[in-house]
């Protein structure tokens, strides 16, 4: 699959809603240390099974951090880091589940969207929430498409967020062992 390299410019004037908790958000996000880490295997992979299985050109797994969004993984698609306020994922983190936005273009939130109206052209976009055991949403799995798209299915969304559960897994385990390892140099000192 090829991959398209994605620049967004900062849009003016664009809205979105912090959630309640933003500092405690920040906080549980920034405790994982995954911020401009390295591309992960088992990261790569998961965006990969996103796209292939939901049979869609791109995903990406984004973290919102207080002024932008970056993608850890991706999947048929470049995008390293958006203002935060350009992402459909500053949404989705407002989110208890699945966040469906069938035709950008038709959606007063996005229509003017640099990802809508620029280079992209995103049409289609769905994400489910990376909600960890502390209640902390860091971010969200998102499948998008060029192409508007009226049917994701109940057992879409169920698959998406078990998807988005694995990888919410995948940074608790990745922090545990992080923890681990420093506990262990202390010990060395």
């Amino acid at each position: 699959m090829a991959h398209s390299r994605i620049s967004v410019k900062k849009q003016a004037g664009a809205s979105y809603t912090v959630p309640d908790n933003e500092d405690f958000r920040l906080q549980v996000l920034h405790s994982h240390a995954i911020l401009n880490t390295p591309p992960e295997a088992q990261f790569d992979r998961i965006a990969r099974l996103a796209s292939v299985h939901f049979r869609v050109p791109m995903s990406v797994i984004a973290m919102i951090d207080a002024d932008r969004m970056w993608c850890k993984a991706s999947s048929g698609v470049d995008l390293k880091e958006a203002p935060r306020e350009d992402t459909f994922c500053a949404h989705t983190i407002n989110e208890a589940n699945v966040m469906i936005v069938s035709d950008a273009t038709k959606d007063s939130r996005f229509k003017d969207n640099p990802f809508v109206v620029g280079q992209l052209g995103l049409r289609f976009y769905v994400g489910a929430p990376l909600i960890t055991r502390e209640g902390a949403v860091l971010g969200a799995l998102c499948l998008l498409d060029t192409y508007p798209r009226q049917f994701f299915s109940p057992e879409d969304r169920r698959y998406l967020t078990d998807l988005a559960d694995v990888i919410v897994d995948q940074l608790e385990m990745r922090r545990a062992l992080l923890s681990a390892m420093r506990d262990d140099m202390y010990i060395l000192d």
